[in-house]
């Protein structure tokens, strides 16, 4: 509470607050030896322990909400790379097609990254609509009317989920592309 409801509540007004902030290593006989200056008609609280343990929940939250964020990103990786995988393996009679018409392998990997490229566009598109949308509507909830913190659009992190979509995007195409590289084209057509 602030200073004045507290002399209102307590009726004391001639009090100091002592705040001393030590080194990380400060050793206990440092902080003793304090306790002995400020002697007994005073009140000496030891912080020290409680901040070592609000540090630890927070490094533990930290590692908990990180860990589940990477689980979530390999995920992502894993159904992109998946998803591209199956719409090639599906079209792999048309590709087989196309190359007896006379397309070039080339040719064909464009198409494959072009298609890769619209899924990537789509669901970029739709992913950050959706995220900053829920973005805005938790941080309003959590700490805008806690705190009165301005929300904002979290830069740094769409560029860097941006970057994984590009990184799974680029993996999802390479094995596709390379297997029909290596595939004639009599067994591009004779591929169920």
């Amino acid at each position: 509470c602030s200073e004045d409801t507290f002399r209102q509540m307590t009726g004391l007004s001639n009090y100091t607050v002592l705040d001393i902030q030590l080194n990380s290593g400060t050793s206990d006989s440092e902080v003793n030896a304090i306790h002995r200056i400020v002697g007994t008609q005073y009140t000496f609280s030891d912080e020290r322990l409680g901040n070592s343990s609000t540090r630890g929940i927070y490094y533990c939250f930290n590692l908990f909400v990180y860990g589940f964020l990477v689980l979530i990103a390999l995920i992502t990786i894993f159904n992109v790379v998946n998803s591209i995988a199956m719409s090639v393996a599906s079209r792999t009679k048309q590709y087989g097609a196309f190359r007896a018409i006379g397309l070039s392998t080339r040719q064909l990997s464009k198409m494959v990254v072009a298609e890769a490229g619209a899924y990537a566009l789509s669901g970029s598109v739709a992913g950050t609509v959706l995220g900053l949308l829920a973005n805005r509507l938790l941080f309003a909830m959590l700490i805008g009317q806690k705190w009165g913190e301005p929300w904002g659009i979290p830069w740094s992190e769409l560029g860097l989920i941006l970057l994984i979509l590009l990184f799974s995007v680029a993996l999802a195409v390479y094995g596709p592309i390379k297997r029909i590289h290596s595939m004639t084209i009599v067994d591009t057509i004779c591929a169920q």
